[in-house]
C-alpha cells in the first residue's frame, strides 16, 4: 500500500504511475479536498479529483491548509509507513523538510 499526499509535482506524478500499474494507494490531506487544492491550477485540481476518486481511502488530518495541519498530515503518513520516499529541494524549510526531520 502506498500513502500519498497528492500535492502537485512529484506526488501527483507518482500517483499517476501507481494508477497506471493498478497499485493501491491511500491519500492523506491536510484539509478537505476543496480546501487542500484551492490555490492549485485547474489542471492540477482536475488530476487531484481524479486521483482522489481512485484512492482506496482518503484521510483528512485537519480543517485547513495551515502549517500545523500539514505537519499533522505528514507525521501521520510517516508514522503509518514502513518506508518513506521524499522529494526534497535541499532547503531547510517547508513541509518535506519537517517530515524528514
Amino acid at each position: 500500500m502506498f500513502l500519498l499526499n497528492c500535492d502537485p509535482g512529484a506526488s501527483q506524478w507518482f500517483c499517476n504511475a501507481l494508477m497506471e500499474q493498478e497499485l493501491p494507494y491511500e491519500i492523506f490531506l491536510s484539509a478537505p479536498p476543496d480546501e487542500a487544492s484551492q490555490y492549485w491550477s485547474d489542471e492540477q485540481r482536475e488530476r487531484f479529483v481524479w486521483q482522489v476518486g481512485k484512492a482506496r481511502s482518503l484521510h483528512v488530518c485537519g480543517m485547513d491548509n495551515s502549517v500545523e495541519s500539514r505537519i499533522k498530515r505528514d507525521k501521520q503518513i510517516v508514522d503509518e509507513s514502513q518506508w518513506t520516499i521524499s522529494f526534497w529541494t535541499g532547503k531547510h524549510q517547508g513541509s518535506t523538510y519537517r517530515a524528514i526531520e
